[in-house]
């Protein structure tokens, strides 16, 4: 279902304020599952909001992939470590991005003993990496937008996932308070938004207007 798969530029966005909000201060730890534009994307945001930050860890099905994204680790001056499975990869992290493949008919293989206390996971991919189980066991559940969240369970998304605790803005305002300790286990379900696309989507066209390029099509 390819119009889920779009919003890269609002799922870097939506990821740095879930981490400046959710993530302990403390965190010197990032794994990425999956090495594509994504990671490369999330690289850019993550030290910004993560000041401790040291290491990131990266899988990849593809393990050449993972070792061209370990090289751009290192280029952004962090330690940058290369793991054999996913599972390594949560476990060896304080936050864990996950974005692979979003198709419903797939394993989803992390597990609730996967994730250290006090660890943030953030979910790019839907549900296509965390198992229920693992949805059902962290101390709290986050999205950015429940609405959406809930309207894509018609999909088959979500299936087993229990409904989110609140939302980043509820975290952002004070309606929620958040992380209240050290060891809490938080997931953040991330759908994106799409006011970036709409703004890029105008600017697009008014280029194509001004160069006279494009076709107009009737609506």
């Amino acid at each position: 279902m390819e119009r889920h798969l779009d919003r890269k530029p609002s799922y870097k966005k939506s990821s740095a304020v879930s981490a400046k909000l959710l993530a302990r201060e403390d965190a010197t730890s990032l794994a990425i599952i999956g090495s594509g534009v994504q990671a490369r994307s999330h690289l850019e945001a993550l030290p910004l909001v993560l000041p401790a930050l040291q290491r990131v860890v990266a899988y990849d099905i593809d393990p050449d992939a993972a070792r061209r994204f370990a090289g751009v680790v290192e280029q952004h001056g962090l330690e940058a470590r290369v793991v054999g499975s996913a599972r390594e990869a949560v476990a060896a992290a304080d936050v864990v991005v996950s974005s692979g493949p979003i198709a419903l008919n797939q394993p989803r293989p992390i597990q609730p003993d996967w994730l250290p206390a006090g660890a943030l996971g953030i979910t790019l991919d839907y549900d296509c990496y965390w198992s229920g189980a693992a949805f059902a066991a962290v101390d709290l559940l986050v999205s950015d937008d429940i609405g959406q969240l809930e309207h894509i369970r018609a999909d088959g998304y979500f299936t087993d996932c229990p409904a989110p605790d609140t939302e980043v803005g509820q975290v952002v305002t004070g309606a929620h308070p958040g992380r209240t300790d050290d060891a809490q286990r938080i997931l953040a379900l991330n759908m994106g938004v799409s006011v970036e696309d709409v703004a890029t989507a105008r600017a697009i066209f008014e280029l194509a207007v001004d160069r006279d390029a494009g076709q107009l099509l009737p609506l």
